[in-house]
C-alpha cells in the first residue's frame, strides 16, 4: 500500500504544470541563465579592473611620498 502512494501523483500536483517528482532546484536549474552569466561575467570583470586600478594608485602615491622624503632629508642635510 504503501508503495503505491509513492509511485501515484499527488491530487496537489495533477492540476498544475510541474511534475511531481520536480524538485525546486530542477526548475530554478532549468532557467534561462543566458542573460544573466554575461551580466555576471562583465561585473566581475569590471570590479577586478576597478581594484587592480586603486592598488595601482596606492602603489603610485606611496611611491611619490617615499620620493619626497627622502628628498626632504637629502635637502636637510
Amino acid at each position: 500500500m504503501r508503495n503505491d502512494r509513492r509511485n501515484r501523483p499527488c491530487r496537489k500536483w495533477e492540476s498544475s504544470k510541474i511534475k511531481p517528482r520536480q524538485s525546486l532546484f530542477r526548475q530554478a536549474r532549468s532557467m534561462d541563465t543566458t542573460k544573466i552569466l554575461p551580466i555576471l561575467g562583465a561585473t566581475a570583470f569590471g570590479l577586478l579592473v576597478l581594484v587592480t586600478l586603486g592598488i595601482g594608485y596606492l602603489t603610485v602615491l606611496g611611491w611619490r611620498d617615499r620620493q619626497r622624503r627622502e628628498q626632504d632629508r637629502r635637502a636637510s642635510r
